[in-house]
């Protein structure tokens, strides 16, 4: 249940942070899904966190809005095992 609920975070970071990204360049969702040649509701769908990202698309919309890709992970502590 753990990881499901960190799978989910993630997903909504990642969305909330295009998003904000994609906002401050200007863009509409349909601009940025043709610069980076993915379906427009696949953009609305990981903006939203309902829908999780491949590294390939993260790196090319990082690309298109001319973002470093560290600007769209959040930092993770990893918790010690004992």
């Amino acid at each position: 249940m753990k990881d499901l609920n960190m799978r989910k975070d993630f997903s909504r970071f990642v969305g909330s942070r295009i998003r904000s990204f994609r906002e401050q360049a200007g863009l509409t969702q349909m601009q940025l899904a043709f610069m980076s040649d993915l379906d427009r509701s696949f953009i609305q769908k990981v903006e939203h966190g309902r829908q999780s990202i491949s590294f390939e698309n993260m790196c090319e919309i990082a690309k298109c809005l001319k973002r470093p890709l560290s600007d769209f992970v959040p930092l993770v502590k990893e918790e010690a095992e004992g």
